[in-house]
């Protein structure tokens, strides 16, 4: 019983958050947004054991990722932009920065619902490219890993 309590907790909270973040990335608050990355930094952290940080917090506003895990690899865009050319501008300035040097992998977490990309890949071949099914996440498929609540 107290497993199921904190199952439905988790999902409340994931989904209030989600709600606000619509609704204020509507009206053009994004507070909400920043204080989004350190949750899910802290979030993912709890769930896969990254130690990922804010990047934000060194360099502010950085341009193309938010949080980054040296050890893992791993570099994060939270953002409540789900649409191809926001996913697009993310990927090209990876590759401009030339951060695919330091991480390996970047995924792009959709605060609110992502929406599906046509194309499979995006960047540019023998440099970078993001795989959208597998590098673009929301809080309904891939941020929760599927084993997580058995």
């Amino acid at each position: 019983m107290e497993r199921q309590k904190l199952i439905n907790t988790c999902i409340d909270r994931l989904v209030f958050l989600k709600s606000k973040v619509e609704v204020s990335s509507k009206l053009n608050l994004t507070d909400m947004n920043i204080h989004s990355e350190n949750f899910y930094r802290d979030f993912l952290n709890l769930l896969y054991e990254y130690d990922l940080k804010n990047i934000n917090k060194i360099q502010h506003n950085a341009t193309s990722i938010d949080l980054v895990d040296q050890n893992n690899k791993i570099a994060i865009q939270v953002t409540s932009t789900p649409n191809l050319a926001k996913t697009k501008k993310t990927v090209d300035s990876f590759i401009s920065k030339k951060l695919y040097e330091k991480y390996e992998r970047l995924v792009i977490l959709n605060i609110v619902k992502k929406t599906q990309h046509s194309k499979g890949q995006i960047g540019e071949e023998g440099l970078y490219q993001l795989d959208t099914n597998r590098d673009i996440w929301d809080v309904f498929d891939s941020v929760i890993p599927a084993n997580f609540f058995l």
